[in-house]
């Protein structure tokens, strides 16, 4: 199976480069452009694996207190997170159950809204119970998990679409050659239909715009006790509306936020 290196477009100016294995690094405020939207809360990146003390001074400097992991178990075990001396690391899996491989990425979007929504829930609520103190949020390429609940926890205080959007299309830029090169041979001792390795590589490398669009534009048509979108959605699935509140207040910068 050919898995020669796809190309991979410049990364952009707003995303810091990898440094020390830290990798897809970036404040999820940074790249909404959302006025009034506060830096330095919340955060997205890869796997924290493979940081060596430049990546861990890097991650340390962000004055990040808690670490959101979305990992399946079998993930986090044969890679388990570095972190600065003092970081709380959390570990709510998404997948309720193995890691897909080779399913088009839209259909793991479906998957995860439809059947994971207890999960993606208590995740959210995890990242905003700990936004004061500075929370980041990973998987493996921080790209889809993270994506979909950073999406979550911004759409539900007030983020552009649009620009949730553009923010999670600039992820596959910021994959590393390291990792794009880990990724492409894993697959490839995997999966021999050319047509199948297409997809595998979408799904794992890519981050297409229409992809979370689309999943935004179904949390759109929900509605429950009186919000719509993610907000809607949280609550349906056991979201306390203090936390929804609290996300708001935090992310905006006004008023006094929930306990």
């Amino acid at each position: 199976m050919n898995t020669e290196l796809p190309s991979s477009p410049q990364v952009p100016a707003d995303v810091p480069p990898s440094v020390g294995g830290l990798f897809n690094f970036r404040d999820a405020a940074s790249g909404t452009g959302t006025p009034g939207l506060r830096r330095g809360l919340l955060f997205r990146s890869g796997a924290l694996n493979d940081l060596d003390a430049a990546g861990l001074a890097e991650l340390g400097a962000a004055r990040i207190a808690t670490v959101v992991d979305l990992r399946e178990p079998v993930e986090v075990a044969s890679a388990p997170d570095t972190v600065p001396a003092g970081t709380r690391v959390v570990n709510i899996p998404l997948y309720c159950g193995s890691v897909p491989v080779s399913e088009p990425i839209e259909a793991v979007y479906r998957h995860l809204l439809q059947n994971c929504a207890r999960a993606l829930t208590s995740a959210v609520g995890e990242v905003i119970r700990n936004l004061d103190g500075g929370v980041l949020v990973h998987c493996a390429a921080g790209k889809d998990r993270t994506g979909l609940v950073v999406a979550l926890v911004l759409d539900a205080a007030g983020a552009s679409r649009s620009a949730i959007v553009e923010d999670y299309s600039r992820t596959e830029a910021a994959l590393p050659c390291s990792f794009r090169r880990a990724v492409l041979a894993r697959l490839g001792g995997r999966i021999t239909d050319p047509a199948e390795m297409a997809t595998a590589v979408r799904l794992h490398l890519a981050s297409p715009q229409e992809v979370l669009d689309s999943a935004l534009q179904v949390l759109a048509e929900e509605s429950f006790e009186g919000e719509t979108g993610a907000a809607a959605y949280l609550l349906r699935n056991g979201l306390d509306r203090g936390m929804l509140v609290r996300a708001r207040v935090l992310l905006h910068g006004i008023g006094t936020p929930a306990a």
